[in-house]
């Protein structure tokens, strides 16, 4: 069982922008004590689940402003100039939506116009050896 003591000095840590000098101080305890306080399991433990709690909610409040969230991207993704800025906005969108960005695309043409067809496998193929042009050679 965590002494009062203890618990405030988990309190603290969770909530961050303490050292643990001003930590130690405040629970009245020294600097050793709070190292070997946070060696100890149940501590360690407690810390945990307080960290793991806050990060629960922290993500539900998150959540509960999705919409809003949302909204602010796709308007700095269609307002901004800067074209980082706009790629950014468009992945984390497209992450949200759940399209991973290391997933490979398959592109299905689905006209009959053969011309079409031939016109991007010729610039398909030509991009395959640019590529290879640019590797070195080992």
């Amino acid at each position: 069982m965590l002494e009062e003591r203890q618990l405030k000095a988990i309190e603290m840590l969770v909530e961050g922008g303490h050292t643990i000098t001003a930590i130690a101080k405040e629970v009245g305890v020294s600097r050793k004590t709070m190292y070997t306080w946070m060696s100890k399991d149940n501590f360690k433990a407690k810390l945990q689940e307080m960290q793991e709690l806050k990060n629960n909610i922290l993500k539900e409040k998150v959540k509960g402003n999705a919409e809003a969230n949302i909204k602010v991207l796709e308007e700095l993704r269609d307002s901004s100039k800067n074209d980082m800025t706009r790629y950014h906005c468009a992945n984390i969108l497209l992450q949200y939506a759940g399209w991973n960005s290391n997933q490979v695309q398959e592109i299905t043409i689905k006209s009959d116009d053969s011309n079409d067809k031939n016109y991007l496998l010729d610039l398909l193929k030509k991009k395959r050896e640019e590529k290879q042009d640019q590797e070195p050679l080992h």
